[in-house]
């Protein structure tokens, strides 16, 4: 399917099931001799895990990254370069009743209907895991980009349900396990997470995502809202993107859904197309927004190599 790849020169395609042996990218573009090894990957998959014991995921994944090809001698080659993230927190018996009935809220009975087949395990190529490979392949973007341009990005949880949470302190947002850029919002938040998790229900966010362009990017035009745009539109459970332009800076609103999987009696169908009702059990995030915020910094980074490599291709720059 078309929707495993992103990027037009700098390209990346992902692989893997969510309770299959793992997922993994293959990205390609990546200019020659940029110094590339497992810690700066495995940096940024770091960020990805969940931070707070009981508070968010559930599902305990080292992440751990192998890189596979594409780099000799701690440096990029220029060819494709592999990486590979081995599942191991696979518990099947958690999506049993799933091989038969549709999730609300997921991509089950779309794949099903379109296909004829879906991997029901956690939502297979749909699940969120699948987005561990895009932050990989978002730290390889990102460490060219700063390495020989300069472009800074950051992005944080703006809003929680109806809790709004302003930028306060960039060294507070680097230290928070949420991603909230005010340290003393931190027990509000939990409070919240908590309170959604024992009623076993879930709550939308909204993530701000900042990008500073030094020149001669610094005028960015429609063309790069238009590359960001459909990145961060592509990530799990996104909704809706809005953006402001100034000079040398693009700031982007991201609208990140509910969890659909909650613990509550929900209507649906089986297979046969008969009603049915359905309690999710397992591993739940109650805002999945908060681990979205590594993953659309990521695919910022995939957005923005490729709209510069498009840029130098045509002559702009």
């Amino acid at each position: 399917m078309a929707g495993n790849s992103f990027g037009t020169l700098f390209r990346v395609t992902s692989f893997g099931e969510s309770h299959g042996p793992a997922i993994g990218c293959v990205v390609e573009g990546c200019p020659p001799g940029l110094a590339i090894d497992t810690p700066l990957i495995q940096a940024a998959l770091e960020r990805r895990r969940p931070r707070l014991a009981g508070a968010l995921s559930q599902r305990s994944e080292p992440d751990q990254v192998e890189i596979l090809s594409g780099v000799f001698d701690g440096r990029s080659t220029g060819q494709p370069i592999a990486l590979l993230i081995r599942n191991q927190d696979v518990r099947l018996i958690d999506y049993s009743r799933l091989d038969r009935l549709f999730r609300p809220g997921h991509a089950e009975y779309t794949y099903w209907h379109k296909y004829g087949i879906n991997d029901h395990r956690g939502g297979g190529r749909a699940s969120a895991r699948e987005t561990a490979a895009r932050v990989a392949a978002g730290a390889v973007a990102r460490h060219w980009l700063e390495q020989r341009y300069g472009i800074a990005l950051s992005a944080w949880v703006a809003c929680i349900g109806e809790l709004q949470l302003p930028f306060r302190d960039a060294a507070e947002l680097a230290r928070s396990p949420r991603f909230v850029a005010d340290a003393s919002r931190e027990e509000e938040v939990e409070a919240m997470l908590a309170r959604h998790r024992a009623d076993g229900d879930s709550v939308g966010a909204r993530i701000e995502l900042l990008v500073r362009l030094p020149e001669p990017f610094d005028r960015p035009g429609d063309a790069w809202l238009d590359t960001l745009g459909r990145a961060l539109m592509g990530v799990n459970a996104v909704k809706a993107v809005e953006f402001d332009e100034a000079p040398g800076e693009l700031r982007a609103w991201i609208a990140v859904k509910p969890t659909p999987s909650v613990h509550l009696p929900r209507r649906t169908i089986d297979k046969a197309g008969r009603p049915a009702l359905l309690m999710t059990r397992g591993k739940r995030d109650p805002c999945v927004g908060i681990r979205a915020v590594p993953v659309l910094e990521a695919m910022a980074w995939l957005a923005l190599a490729d709209r510069v490599l498009r840029e130098r291709a045509s002559g702009a720059c």
